[in-house]
């Protein structure tokens, strides 16, 4: 059925289609794929992703992921009119330019569509925050189209991510973080903590002896935006497996600057075959 609205989401986006979808909203993901021994394994909504965790924890082969083809985002936008499609970042993946080539197939098919392409400088839970607000938006407002855009474009420029992952080696294998910097931490066994830069690159963000204190700086960062936007700020934690240390670090939130608008969200495969098993990201 028609609605007024319509997200498109790649499935970095850790977001289920049901999740979203309103009286207001259709909500559709678009899988990208994991090449995994030979084979190909697409982030479909029924993928078994702990099944898939298996298969990446045991792999010896080096494994990579693939953006979806603009036709796969073409067949979604040609079921709605007034359409924003949110995507991992073009710094990690090509996924925002396959989006963007679709978007221009659509609209010259179709020339009274609306479309618009944000690249969310992001991925997990900094893509789920921008999603969560984009519906909230669409749900609760009377914003047009233009001012939806308006909104959301300096919306993602203040969302930041953070993450820490005990197993780096997909990241350091797919060039997503310097090696040096992976093989630094593998060897001295340090817990690496890193952040996008605000223009959707990795950097490292510090560097910690115990998982603890990895931790304790994730739970900091925050801080200023706490002080600029007030304890409603949302923040959205993703995670593969590892609901324990997510609810740990959402509780370390709560102490710090008592937020009150913190989500936990498991991490489908795309994001599972970057972070690999237990790692935890968080987007603020």
């Amino acid at each position: 059925m028609s609605k007024k609205w319509t997200i498109i989401a790649d499935s970095a986006g850790d977001l289920f289609s049901h999740e979203l979808t309103s009286d207001k909203i259709n909500f559709y993901t678009v899988p990208l794929e994991i090449t995994l021994d030979a084979g190909n394994i697409v982030d479909e909504e029924d993928l078994d992703i702990a099944d898939f965790v298996d298969k990446v924890v045991k792999t010896k082969a080096v494994a990579k992921s693939t953006c979806p083809p603009p036709e796969k985002f073409a067949a979604e936008m040609r079921k709605g009119d007034n359409i924003i499609v949110v995507t991992i970042s073009s710094s990690l993946s090509g996924t925002y330019d396959s989006a963007v080539i679709a978007a221009k197939m659509v609209k010259e098919e179709s020339p009274n569509k609306k479309i618009y392409v944000l690249d969310s400088l992001a991925a997990a839970g900094g893509e789920v925050r921008i999603l969560l607000e984009l519906a909230r938006v669409m749900n609760t407002t009377n914003m047009s189209f233009d001012e939806i855009v308006a909104h959301m474009i300096p919306y993602r420029d203040r969302t930041r991510t953070i993450f820490f992952l005990r197993n780096i080696s997909n990241f350091v294998r797919n060039g997503r973080i310097p090696k040096l910097s992976g093989m630094i931490a593998k060897i001295a066994r340090l817990k690496l903590v890193c952040r996008e830069n605000g223009k959707g690159e990795i950097e490292k963000h510090g560097v910690a002896f115990t998982a603890k204190k990895a931790f304790e700086m994730m739970a900091a960062a925050p801080r200023a935006k706490v002080a600029e936007e007030g304890t409603n700020l949302p923040v959205v934690i993703t995670h593969c497996f590892n609901e324990p240390e997510a609810t740990q670090l959402k509780d370390m939130l709560v102490r710090n600057f008592n937020l009150d608008n913190v989500r936990i969200v498991q991490a489908r495969g795309l994001s599972c075959f970057y972070a690999n098993k237990f790692g935890i990201m968080m987007g603020y």
